[in-house]
């Protein structure tokens, strides 16, 4: 860890500082001290590891410094810090730092150092790109952890020779990772880095271009009446499933309200919309909307599933759900977290 930290720190101040050193926690704390030299002078702050940067890896270290310190870090380091985690820092008046290089790093003693993010480094690399087939196929690998070709083509109706080469391009990234069974001469891939994939899954599954018809009706609850009035005439599961904030609480509670409910629905919805406008008394919006219907893939249907606390409401993928979540934004943010750590979705 102190060699992470140490990288992360010398990579945004390399430029300036003369020396970073980096001393050991001491007692039960996770807390370490850094000490900065530049030129004659010696900059010394308190530094956390957030591991991965996802906004609930930011909240349990911030908890457990406050539980074992009493007072707030100056400097949170992670790996990469998502939009929510760089939120949190900001409102709490932190310092951060990632391995990207990139920084905000404001000490008493006069440092100051601020360095902007090259790219976000919540996206895939640059030399990969996130095509609609390959978004698919993420998807179903998440979900199913079984990386053979076959069953990815099943499930996601992309071409055989088409996986391949895109599972080719996960090896690269290192998300797969490529083995020869030898008994039956064949090449057998495995699902290596659950976590990066994720990582670089979602930003792009999240902003994925879709057809949205947003419609309204004056409701205290709306999922409630989106369960009672609405889900019946959708069709039968298979053709549609709740995303979102609406699947988050049927899975992983979070959310003291929900004020809008999203749902994913098949190629045959804008044929059903008339039927649901008339019986459920629903309008047209632009904005403001109670309820957010939008175009789903093939493969998000065909991994939809039935809520656990509700089996009568299909609710996509936990992935999905988890991108959708984060390319909302906001608090939404915080309710994609809580999902990932409540259901391991990153393990």
């Amino acid at each position: 860890m102190n060699d992470r930290i140490r990288y992360a720190l010398w990579n945004a101040l390399s430029d300036i500082a003369d020396e970073v050193d980096i001393r050991p926690p001491r007692g039960e704390t996770d807390v370490y001290e850094a000490r900065i030299r530049v030129g004659g002078l010696v900059h010394v702050t308190n530094i956390v590891w957030a591991a991965e940067g996802w906004p609930e890896d930011v909240s349990r270290v911030l908890e457990g410094y406050d539980r074992h310190n009493g007072a707030e870090p100056l400097v949170v380091v992670a790996r990469s810090l998502s939009p929510g985690s760089l939120e949190r820092i900001a409102r709490q008046g932190l310092g951060w730092v990632d391995e990207a290089g990139a920084a905000r790093v404001v000490l008493p003693s006069g440092l100051a150092v601020y360095r902007e993010r090259s790219m976000d480094t919540m996206q895939a690399p640059a030399s990969f790109t996130w095509t609609p087939a390959a978004t698919a196929v993420g998807e179903a690998l998440l979900t199913t952890a079984d990386a053979s070709v076959r069953s990815l083509h099943g499930i996601t109706g992309v071409s055989l020779g088409r996986i391949s080469r895109i599972l080719q391009a996960f090896d690269a990234e290192g998300f797969t990772r490529k083995g020869l069974v030898e008994e039956q001469i064949q090449i057998k891939r495995t699902l290596e880095d659950r976590e990066g994939l994720l990582r670089a899954w979602a930003p792009a599954a999240g902003n994925q271009q879709r057809h949205r018809w947003t419609l309204t009706r004056p409701e205290r609850d709306p999922l409630r009446f989106f369960t009672e009035e609405i889900a019946p005439l959708l069709g039968p599961q298979g053709t549609w499933a709740l995303t979102g904030p609406a699947a988050a609480q049927l899975e992983a509670p979070f959310l003291t309200t929900l004020p809008t409910v999203h749902v994913y629905v098949d190629s045959g919805f804008p044929d059903r919309l008339r039927l649901l406008q008339r019986s459920a008394g629903l309008v047209p919006v632009e904005q403001g909307a109670r309820f957010d219907f939008w175009s789903a893939t093939t493969t998000t249907l065909r991994l939809s599933r039935p809520a656990i606390s509700q089996p009568e409401l299909p609710i996509a993928d936990l992935p999905r759900v988890y991108a959708d979540l984060l390319a909302l934004g906001g608090r939404y943010e915080e309710a994609a977290g809580h999902l990932r750590e409540v259901t391991r979705l990153g393990w």
